[in-house]
């Protein structure tokens, strides 16, 4: 959780190369040098003076307690985006690409950004700026974008509770037919009519010659 209570204005990002969009962090921490950015992870551009690199962090608690504000410009199509939800967890909204399974991360705690196909570096980072701008700029915006990033979070996990209740649901109910079916193959059939003693053959019905 946060540490201080208080907004520093400090932006995130966590890096693992190109692929997760520093080159769009980069051009807007140039943009932007009135404004600090926390690295975590392998930040493979040009150092600036408003860039600080944290390395790989055991803890990624460590950064969420320093930041107001965490982007994820992933330029590939993310699987989901786990450190957006524990950004929201904190308080803490994202700027994010619309790929993948960022949109379903981000929901309602964050704002997500339409990148064209072939949409140059430039182009978008300045759409990153415009929307940091009108977060960290505007108090009582950022204050409600906080808001909603929580409520994303906890309604995630309400979701995810749900859907484990009802895969175990399931899987009981699918156990519970196997054994029944299991019970039914193993039952005895119907006892023999003949009489104890009968010398009579079961397959014709009468008695056997010796």
């Amino acid at each position: 959780c946060r540490g201080d209570g208080g907004r520093r204005g400090r932006i995130g990002f966590y890096s693992a190369g190109r692929i997760k969009g520093s080159a769009i962090v980069a051009e807007v921490a140039a943009r932007m040098p009135e404004r600090e950015f926390l690295v975590a992870g392998t930040y493979v551009e040009p150092p600036a003076a408003n860039v600080t690199c944290r390395g790989y962090l055991r803890d990624m608690r460590e950064l969420y307690r320093e930041i107001d504000l965490l982007l994820v410009p992933s330029m590939w199509e993310e699987a989901f985006g786990r450190v957006v939800l524990e950004a929201a967890v904190n308080g803490i909204p994202s700027i994010a690409n619309r790929v993948g399974g960022l949109p379903e991360a981000v929901g309602d705690g964050g704002v997500l950004i339409d990148r064209e196909p072939g949409e140059t570096v430039a182009v978008t980072a300045g759409r990153y700026v415009a929307a940091i701008r009108a977060l960290l700029d505007d108090d009582a915006a950022w204050a409600e974008a906080s808001r909603r990033a929580r409520a994303r979070a906890e309604a995630y996990e309400r979701e995810q509770d749900r859907t484990a209740r009802e895969f175990c649901a399931r899987s009981l109910r699918r156990d519970g037919d196997s054994r029944a079916a299991v019970t039914s193959r193993a039952s005895p059939g119907p006892p023999s009519t003949s009489s104890p003693g009968s010398t009579g053959d079961p397959r014709r019905g009468r008695p056997s010659r010796r």
